[in-house]
Order: C-alpha cells, then sequence, then structure tokens
C-alpha cells in the first residue's frame, strides 16, 4: 500500500482561492486509486491545490514526494461513510455547517443552508417562533390533518388548500364553486366539506375532483363528525343533526331537538354519545345506539359555538360572551367555568390533556386542566380573529383566522 502525505493549510488555501479544504482526521494511507482524476508530478503544494481547486469533480488531495493525486468526490464519499480512509476533502459541507436539521448544498466558493421550517440564518441557528401560509382570501373554517402527511385547509373563498407537513409548502389548491365551512376525512383519499348552502361535498384530494354531493340541510352545514361506526353526522344552522349513511349516501336520522342553529358536534364516551351545541344556550348529549336525547346541558349564558372533548373525557364548550365551560360527563355537571380576558372563536385539546383557546383578538390561551388555571398566551402579529385550531402530528400548533391567513406555531412555545 502507498504511503501518502496528505496536507491542508485552511487559512492559506481559503484566502487565495476562496475555498476551503476541510480535514476529516489525520492519516497517511490512500486505500487505492480508485476515483482517481489526474495524477500530477510534484512542483508545489500551492500547484496541486490551484489544480484541485479549478477542477469541478475533484474532492481529495494527496501529496506523496513528487506526485500530486486527484479524486473525484463520488469515489470517496463511500469512504468517508464507511471510515475506511481519513481525508482531506474539497467541500464546504463535509464540516456539517447547517444545523438543526438543515440541509447543505455545497457551491464552488460557499455552501448554502436549506433550514427546516422553524429556524433561519446561514447556518439554520435562528429559532422561529411562528411561519405564516397564505392561500385564502376569506376565513379558514377548518384545518384537517389528512394521513400525518397533509395538512388540509378550508376557506369560505370557495378553496380547499393541500399543505406539506413537512415543510408546510402548498401542494394543491382546488376551487370547488362551494363557500367551505367544515371537513373531515373519509378515507385515505377523499375528505367531506360542508358548504354554506347546506350540501356536503366528497372531494379527491389527489384528483380535485368531487366525487358526490348530498343537498343535506337548508341552511349552513357547521360541522361534520364521522361516528365509530363509519356513519358521518352533520350539524347545521337549520337546527338540525343529521346522521348519513357514508357508502350510499342515504339518510339514516334526523335529530332535530335544538331551537336555534347548531355549531359543533363532538364524539363523547368512546363514541356511544354524540354532543351537539346550538345558540339555543345548550349543549346535548345524543344516544347513539337509539338515537334518542340522553340529557340537554343548560346553565349556559349565551350561545355555545364551539364543544370539544378532553382525554379525560370532559367537555368543554365555549360561548359568545367569553366563557369556557367545563363540564362532567358522567354526571352530566358543571365542573368549573374559565373565565378568558376576551372573546373565544375557537377551542381544542392538547396532547397532554390541558386545552387551548383562540379568540378574536388572535390571542391564544393555554388551561391548566388539573387546578383550572391559566398556563400562559400567546399572541400573533396578525390582525384576525382565529376560528380554528389544531395540534399536528409534530406538536406544532396551526391556527386558521378570519383574514384567510394561516399560522403554524413552533412546538417549544408551549411548555
Amino acid at each position: 500500500m502507498n504511503k501518502f502525505l496528505i496536507f491542508l493549510s485552511s487559512f492559506y488555501l481559503s484566502k487565495i482561492y476562496c475555498k476551503e479544504f476541510y480535514r476529516i482526521e489525520t492519516n497517511t494511507s490512500i486505500l487505492n486509486d480508485t476515483g482517481l482524476i489526474k495524477n500530477l508530478t510534484f512542483k508545489s503544494k500551492f500547484e496541486c491545490f490551484s489544480q484541485c481547486n479549478r477542477n469541478i469533480l475533484c474532492a481529495l488531495v494527496a501529496l506523496e514526494k513528487n506526485s500530486c493525486k486527484l479524486f473525484s468526490s463520488v469515489s470517496w464519499s463511500y469512504k468517508i461513510s464507511k471510515n475506511e480512509s481519513s481525508i482531506f476533502i474539497n467541500d464546504y459541507c463535509v464540516s456539517n455547517p447547517c444545523k438543526n436539521g438543515g440541509s447543505c448544498i455545497a457551491k464552488r466558493k460557499e455552501f448554502q443552508c436549506l433550514c427546516t421550517p422553524f429556524y433561519n440564518g446561514s447556518t439554520c441557528t435562528e429559532p422561529i417562533e411562528e411561519i405564516f401560509l397564505y392561500n385564502h382570501k376569506s376565513t379558514v373554517m377548518e384545518l384537517l390533518v389528512f394521513s400525518n402527511k397533509y395538512l388540509i385547509s378550508g376557506s369560505i373563498d370557495n378553496k380547499i388548500s393541500v399543505w406539506s407537513l413537512e415543510d408546510f409548502s402548498l401542494i394543491n389548491s382546488f376551487i370547488t364553486n362551494y363557500s367551505i365551512c367544515c371537513l373531515v376525512k373519509i378515507t385515505d383519499d377523499i375528505i367531506g366539506a360542508g358548504s354554506d348552502d347546506g350540501k356536503i361535498i366528497f372531494l379527491n384530494i389527489t384528483s380535485g375532483k368531487i366525487n358526490n354531493k348530498i343537498d343535506a340541510h337548508t341552511m349552513r352545514v357547521r360541522r361534520l363528525t364521522v361516528l365509530n361506526n363509519g356513519n358521518l353526522a352533520s350539524g347545521s344552522f337549520d337546527r338540525t343533526i343529521k346522521l348519513w349513511n357514508i357508502y350510499n349516501y342515504s339518510l339514516i336520522s334526523t335529530l332535530n331537538e335544538h331551537n336555534e342553529t347548531v355549531r359543533d358536534l363532538a364524539i363523547v364516551n368512546n363514541g356511544s354519545y354524540l354532543a351537539s351545541c346550538s345558540c339555543d344556550k345548550t349543549i346535548i348529549i345524543w344516544d347513539l345506539n337509539n338515537l334518542i336525547l340522553k340529557k340537554q346541558l343548560f346553565n349556559h349564558s349565551s350561545c355555545v359555538f364551539r364543544i370539544t372533548v378532553l382525554k379525560n373525557d370532559d367537555l368543554i364548550g365555549t360561548t359568545t360572551d367569553s366563557r369556557i365551560f367545563i363540564w362532567d360527563i358522567v354526571s352530566f355537571s358543571i365542573k368549573t367555568i374559565l373565565l378568558p380576558s376576551n372573546s373565544g372563536t375557537s377551542l381544542n385539546s392538547l396532547v397532554d390533556g390541558n386545552l387551548m383557546s383562540g379568540h378574536h383578538s388572535g390571542i391564544i390561551h393555554f388551561w391548566n386542566i388539573s387546578n383550572m388555571s391559566l398556563i400562559k398566551s400567546i399572541n400573533t402579529t396578525i390582525k384576525g380573529s382565529i376560528y380554528f385550531l389544531i395540534v399536528l402530528p409534530n406538536k406544532e400548533i396551526a391556527c386558521g383566522y378570519s383574514n384567510g391567513a394561516i399560522t403554524i406555531w413552533n412546538k417549544n412555545i408551549y411548555p
């Protein structure tokens, strides 16, 4: 095996050629001549490195007595990864300058970092709390995580947008000709969307084609949810809740005990109950086995427009007079009432079982359910009401706003 002297002066080279050679570690042996570009008569170190610097394929410089060998990057990448040889490599990215998961692109005189969504700067070391997505011209009514790969947004601007959960880039955008008020996943290819004119459409998110539609209600469809048995429930401003067979789109039953607009639906008690809230100031618990009213929850002071269920099965409802009611679903009694400083517009549960609420002012509150206290509040630079909140698979928090914007908050904002 030939013995070589592998030589480097980083300062010297970068100063003269605007180029750096990085040393992996000290080793005087080269395994073989695989990937050899040139074998030159060695006159000076300056000439040897100059030859490598002018050759776009050159990645390695090896010196031995009067010989100067130039090697390509492709042939040596395997040996680097397997630690079979230690070399000087003509590549700005070999020192891993891009931090926090950033990708490095090597150029002839510099490197460029492609940062992950929540970091910025030349080497991806500057954290970002909030990123902004824009593709809607009006209120984003709902956000839906689809197959842990996509974030789907629906807006009353008739548009459904598909975003990548990896880098939050816009993948697709569909004009539906329907004002979208709510979304739900039906299959791995199909989403259901409720419209302002009472229709439910079924859209293939791959092709963008509407596979079917139901003239479901006489007014806005405000919420859709898939039940444990696979049937679909829809709640409407026409004061009714309807259950649908998702396979043939036929109506199973109509529940009509509310006296005002139905604003939201939630599955409770492991799927045996369906909760609905209304501007008649009540929440109704429906027995899904018998399709009858199980319990009607009163004592709300105004319209109940959002409900959600926590990990401990508590049912949460927020009202238009800025109150959040926490209900024990076993005893059907109020456990406590939270009083945010401003009017709430959205609710959702957190991964740890706590609660978050979005508000007209753009503020998000995080609530500790164990002691019913406010953990912290955050505010965005966007001026608008938060109409929907959701926790993403990597624990980021996504918000849909009344002005059509979507914000994605870094998971580190919530302790």
